[in-house]
């Protein structure tokens, strides 16, 4: 026989044609009428679809009539393909499972690592010994010294009137301590006893400046009568004292 298609001389068995690949298999069974399928005509193994007119030539891919229809055949190639990727993905989940499930198993065994070819250098260290912590000597606080007081009209002032209260009171001894030895060799032994008996009432007169300080001066009242006597302040070892006395 001939192809449809491309005219090619075939075997009379041949299904494809081997120039253009055309399929020679006939269609399928035309669907029989309704008078062929009655309970009164006969069965019909195979419905006989009518024969075209002698010398009618055949469409392409129209097969021959009058022979039996061909039984349907698989596809090779994609029942082949299905199974191989049936089979990589079984591979592929298999060996999923044992990275997954053998590890977990088998805790103790730590995984291997990789290494490198390049040989890796490590570093000794030699032990340390550590040095016990130094005991700090113990500090004691040191005190400031006392700001160094300034000399002037009101501070001069504000010692010899402290110094007469303290006299006057009877406070010999914290009235001592505001004055020097010099002071004390010009003034009477007795005046500390007079100061708390006869000294009535004292008043501030005036400051003068002074050799080395400053001259206070006071008008007192006293039981034989009223003087005017001067002080003289100075700063002597960092502090206020009084170093000398008179009468104006």
């Amino acid at each position: 026989m001939q192809c449809p298609t491309c005219g090619a001389t075939l075997p009379d068995d041949a299904r494809f044609c081997g120039g253009c690949g055309t399929d020679l298999a006939p269609p399928a069974p035309l669907v029989p009428s309704a008078a062929q399928w009655s309970p009164t005509a006969p069965p019909q193994p195979y419905p006989v679809a009518q024969m075209p007119p002698a010398g009618y030539p055949p469409s392409p891919g129209q097969p021959v009539f009058g022979t039996q229809p061909p039984a349907p055949r698989a596809n090779t190639a994609l029942i082949v393909g299905i199974a191989a990727g049936a089979a990589v993905l079984l591979i592929a989940g298999g060996l999923a499972a044992a990275f997954i499930v053998l590890p977990a198993m088998n805790p103790a065994q730590p995984p291997k690592s990789v290494t490198s070819a390049r040989p890796s250098t490590v570093a000794t260290s030699t032990p340390t010994q550590t040095a016990p912590p130094a005991t700090q000597p113990e500090t004691t606080a040191i005190e400031p010294p006392p700001a160094t007081p300034a000399l002037s009209e009101d501070t001069a002032s504000e010692l010899v009137l402290d110094y007469l209260s303290k006299a006057q009171a009877g406070d010999a001894a914290d009235a001592k301590a505001l004055v020097t030895a010099k002071y004390l060799s010009r003034i009477t032994s007795d005046y500390y006893k007079l100061a708390a008996k006869d000294l009535r009432q004292y008043e501030l007169a005036k400051v003068e400046q002074g050799q080395g300080g400053l001259m206070v001066f006071v008008k007192e009242s006293w039981d034989s009568g009223v003087w005017t006597n001067w002080y003289l302040v100075l700063l002597k070892d960092g502090r206020l004292v009084i170093d000398d006395t008179g009468t104006e």
